[in-house]
């Protein structure tokens, strides 16, 4: 199994999810998200609703191989917050396996549309992406991030 199949898989069974198995609710307030398959264990740690941060981290038989950071939040109040979300995890359910960093480059769905704008791989990235609700931003989210050795 390859790095970006296994970035595909755990995407989809976590955050992308409808409902994520492996949801731990840390007492400071911040959520984690795990998946593990073939020796891989992926955790997305993060903080916040509206406005959020959080990290995404891959190890490989216990060695930490991958790593994102990212944060975003919610730019309008409306539409509400969770159906932005909700659009947001489907974007991501979309997300092509050869760029499993986000969601794809594009996707539309009646009043909204999902853009993603990057640089790079999954050995070294940056880029933002944006939830647009009848043509206005209503959520922006930027990451980085790549390969980690020793």
């Amino acid at each position: 199994m390859t790095l970006n199949e296994f970035l595909t898989a755990a995407k989809q069974a976590c955050y992308a999810s409808e409902a994520p198995e492996s949801r731990i609710d840390h007492p400071d307030g911040s959520i984690e998200l795990r998946y593990a398959e073939n020796g891989y264990e992926y955790v997305d740690h993060y903080w916040g609703d509206r406005a959020f941060a959080g990290t995404e981290s891959v190890s490989l038989d216990a060695e930490p191989i991958w790593t994102m950071a990212y944060h975003g939040r919610v730019l309008t109040s409306i539409p509400e917050p969770a159906d932005i979300f909700v659009f947001l995890r489907k974007a991501l359910r979309s997300a092509a396996e050869d760029s499993p960093l986000r969601g794809p480059e594009y996707i539309t769905d009646e009043n909204w549309s999902y853009e993603n704008e990057y640089d790079g791989d999954t050995d070294e990235f940056a880029g933002t992406e944006s939830i647009f609700y009848k043509g206005t931003r209503c959520f922006r989210l930027r990451y980085l991030g790549g390969r980690i050795e020793r």
